[in-house]
């Protein structure tokens, strides 16, 4: 019985950081429509598989609830703060590309950035680092529009950023990202 208690902790603390992580980050996408339901179900059964942990406090038939709501807890917590950690470095350039498909990307002061992919199912986040040389932004060629991968060299000219992708993407070989706020 106890396996079972593992494998629906294990299940709903990898759905709940997925989830979680995606809040912070981007907020709810078309993901949590099938993530939330899984949350859930996987408490409920917990709720009613013997707990792990006895908790002295908490009434006998609530201990297994009791002990899934602490793991959730513990896991959005891990998750908020990786999040707030990774977002505290000052942000020294935001520029967005917009069209079928999305990118946000906000360079920071201390050499790494934040990209976001939007689309329509949802969005996604995605961490790197970069290398200012003059006018050069050179990033560590982990950026996509849509599927297409960017290339690793993205120039600024005044208040754009000039990009070239490494295959055409909806008829797409090369765009600007406006800059949208510079601190």
């Amino acid at each position: 019985m106890k396996i079972f208690t593992v494998f629906f902790y294990v299940v709903s603390f990898v759905a709940i950081i997925a989830e979680a992580f995606q809040y912070f980050t981007v907020g709810l996408g078309l993901e949590y429509v099938f993530m939330i339901p899984l949350i859930f179900v996987s408490g409920l059964l917990s709720a009613f598989l013997p707990a792990l942990i006895r908790l002295p406090v908490i009434a006998t038939g609530l201990q297994g609830l009791a002990n899934w709501f602490i793991l959730m807890a513990i896991g959005i917590g891990m998750v908020y703060a990786y999040v707030y950690i990774r977002d505290q470095p000052e942000t020294i350039l935001r520029a967005s590309f917009y069209m079928e498909s999305g990118l946000d990307i906000e360079f920071r002061a201390n050499g790494t950035y934040k990209a976001i992919n939007n689309g329509m199912g949802g969005a996604s986040a995605h961490y790197g680092s970069y290398a200012q040389s003059g006018a050069y932004f050179i990033t560590d060629n982990r950026l996509y529009l849509g599927r297409s991968r960017l290339r690793d060299t993205l120039i600024r000219d005044s208040n754009q950023l000039h990009f070239r992708l490494g295959q055409p993407f909806r008829g797409i070989n090369a765009g600007i990202m406006w800059i949208s706020a510079e601190e």
